[in-house]
């Protein structure tokens, strides 16, 4: 009977964490780089139409032709995760437990890493990082136990993680597996975490109205100020020419640390319904973004 009770509790406050959600979608386009600093961009394809009135959202490349998400889809109230191969528009379902997971991430040829909210009489509820196994042979693990407040992380080299600690304020910290030594970068910090493949940890500091983007060097330790954000705007990602790419509204911008200019316009997909980019995640020749109603 209390199984039974507890069962129904889960399920309730499952609903009501889904009723939360935003209507979100995913859109993926073409992308070529040309030279140092110029970005293209073409044919937006919507990618979830099989969810279009749901929660999707937290797109990760696999390959250009797969992309990890999270989203509510046939998920009782829940969020999963799932892989959805592009071309094919195939969905294969990753997670499916009786909590809701996020941020999906392929960070070993054998594994993935989400972020789970966990339900239970914790107020507030906790989150934490667990791997899952590609071949899903196993219902996954634990990671980093201490921590139950991960909003968002980014896996960085040598067994290291970056990650932003919900609190008040938040938190970004780094975190080397091996010894479970935690390093201090700062407060104040925004969603987005990217890591540029060339030792550089690319975050958004938040000082009031002034929201800035800002490199931290992993080797030296050092923080420093790349460019001011589009306002209002924490989302961005880092494209492998050193170009960082961020939306405001219905248009997409880039900028290249080296050119000496400000932010310049590339696509504007309002001609196409969007009005509203959020997440943004690349692959080689490929860009998708977050749409919000």
């Amino acid at each position: 009977m209390q199984k039974t009770i507890y069962s129904w509790l889960i399920l309730l406050i499952s609903l009501s964490l889904s009723a939360q959600l935003p209507t979100t979608n995913i859109v993926v386009l073409d992308m070529s780089i040309n030279g140092a600093d110029e970005v293209m961009l073409s044919d937006p394809t919507f990618a979830t139409s099989f969810n279009k009135s749901g929660y999707n959202n937290q797109p990760f490349f696999v390959s250009d032709d797969e992309l990890l998400i999270t989203s509510n889809y046939d998920a009782l109230g829940l969020t999963d995760v799932y892989k959805l191969k592009l071309g094919s528009q195939k969905l294969s379902r990753i997670t499916a437990t009786e909590e809701s997971e996020y941020s999906p991430v392929k960070y070993k040829k054998d594994k993935y890493s989400v972020v789970r909210q966990e339900l239970d009489d914790s107020q507030p509820v906790p989150q934490t990082l667990w791997s899952y196994p590609t071949d899903q042979k196993s219902f996954g693990e634990r990671l980093l136990d201490r921590y139950d407040n991960i909003g968002y992380y980014e896996w960085l080299p040598n067994d290291q993680i970056a990650l932003f600690l919900v609190g008040d304020p938040h938190k970004l910290i780094l975190v080397d597996l091996a010894s479970n030594r935690e390093t201090f970068v700062s407060y104040n910090v925004g969603r987005a975490l990217k890591y540029d493949g060339k030792g550089g940890l690319y975050y958004v500091q938040k000082l009031g109205s002034s929201w800035t983007i800002r490199k931290q060097d992993l080797e030296d330790d050092i923080s420093k100020y790349i460019v001011n954000t589009l306002k209002e705007s924490e989302d961005f990602e880092v494209l492998p020419n050193g170009a960082l790419i961020s939306a405001q509204g219905s248009k997409l911008y880039s900028y290249h640390p080296n050119t000496g200019r400000q932010w310049v316009e590339i696509m504007d997909l309002a001609p196409y319904g969007i009005d509203k980019i959020t997440r943004i995640a690349a692959h080689d020749k490929k860009l998708a973004i977050v749409i919000s109603e």
